[in-house]
């Protein structure tokens, strides 16, 4: 590195390079490495986690009632399994272990539990698939969520919640970090009753050291990982037994989405400090009015599979779905596009809780095993 450059200055050099260049000059030396590796990966992954290149869901076969996963590029419309070349095949091909469960993904980082009863954690960008040191399961089932803001380290955590006890003060939660590779416990205290009466919906949104999770009820749940407290916020429309909306996360801000109480509509809510805010209502006969194929699927006017999915984390278009099809609305505009549709005998599985909106990260992954390190927890 030539001394007579600042580093701000040679890191605004290198991050114009082509990624496949840059990622290529890591071998220039030890000092470019960590460089590259530390400040220039992650301030690209910042500005493509703005713009996302995919959906990954899962799809069930109606015929045999097989579950699998498979991938959608946005905003092409080309749809691959795990039978086809692309990105998920590039990924699950990694995994040493069969069968797997995807638990998460997390800018550009994906989840899975593996048969050999571990966690992994993959880039598909990168081509990495890391083991993350073995931990105990005192319980027969977990929700495992992934946190990882690639913009501000090229560190993530796997947090892990058992289930909640009725009557409890307190939520144990079993903490991986790959900073320091080991798995620790943290104790939140419970500030509502609610939690011990509620179920929770497997999918998580991080943002600003607190992540949400959607309960099975009029409550998102709110786990402050700082101050170590776990509350409970009222949704903004009143429960249905048969209808859960998303949340997700949009310029910086926690984003739910639901039909309101007469189902003629789809609005959007912000959370602003612990308090809801209407920021957008599209009206269902409106996306009718735009294409045929969502008037076909909607001929009594309501349809409880047409709902909210996913919300662009940069631009204001929203996505919008039935098991069979998904569409982008762009709010600006008003164009209504079909991304792409299932293949005949498949359905999304899960609708808007299994779908991920995959924006492509280039943070290297440490690999664990080279020096395996103790886990606190075993």
């Amino acid at each position: 590195m030539d001394d007579r450059l600042s580093e701000d200055l040679v890191v605004e050099i290198l991050c114009r390079l082509p990624v496949k260049s840059l990622m290529q000059c890591k071998r220039v030396s030890k000092g470019w490495y960590n460089l590259i590796s530390n400040v220039c990966a992650p301030n690209i992954s910042r500005i493509s986690s703005a713009i996302p290149s995919g959906f990954l869901f899962i799809f069930v076969c109606k015929k045999t009632s097989v579950y699998d996963r498979a991938y959608v590029s946005y905003p092409q419309g080309r749809y691959c399994d795990n039978n086809c070349s692309g990105f998920l095949r590039s990924c699950t091909v990694l995994l040493p272990h069969r069968p797997f469960k995807l638990h998460d993904a997390c800018n550009g980082l994906l989840l899975f539990f593996s048969a050999d009863g571990r966690y992994y954690v993959c880039n598909p960008t990168t081509k990495q698939c890391i083991a993350v040191p073995y931990v105990q399961r005192k319980y027969r089932s977990y929700v495992a969520s992934l946190v990882f803001e690639n913009f501000m380290s090229p560190h993530y955590k796997i947090i892990r919640f058992p289930d909640l006890k009725a009557g409890c003060g307190f939520i144990d939660l079993d903490v991986f970090s790959s900073a320091t590779g080991n798995w620790v416990k943290q104790k939140l205290r419970i500030e509502q009753s609610v939690f011990s009466s509620v179920e929770y919906i497997v999918r998580t949104v991080y943002l600003n050291g607190k992540l949400y999770m959607q309960s099975m009820s009029e409550y998102l749940l709110c786990f402050d990982l700082d101050n170590l407290i776990a509350k409970a916020i009222q949704l903004p429309v009143a429960y249905s037994k048969y209808k859960f909306g998303f949340i997700g996360l949009s310029k910086g801000q926690l984003y739910y989405a639901n039909h309101d109480s007469s189902k003629s509509k789809f609005c959007f809510w912000i959370l602003e400090n612990c308090f809801w805010r209407l920021k957008h209502c599209l009206s269902i006969s409106h996306l009718m009015s735009l294409s045929p194929q969502v008037r076909e699927l909607c001929k009594d006017g309501i349809s409880t599979n047409f709902m909210p999915y996913a919300i662009h984390p940069s631009a204001d278009i929203v996505f919008l779905g039935f098991p069979t099809m998904l569409l982008s609305y762009n709010l600006q505009d008003g164009k209504l596009e079909v991304i792409f549709k299932m293949v005949k005998g498949r359905l999304i599985f899960g609708g808007k809780h299994f779908v991920f909106l995959y924006t492509p990260s280039f943070i290297v992954l440490k690999d664990f095993t080279k020096h395996p390190p103790q886990s606190s927890l075993i």
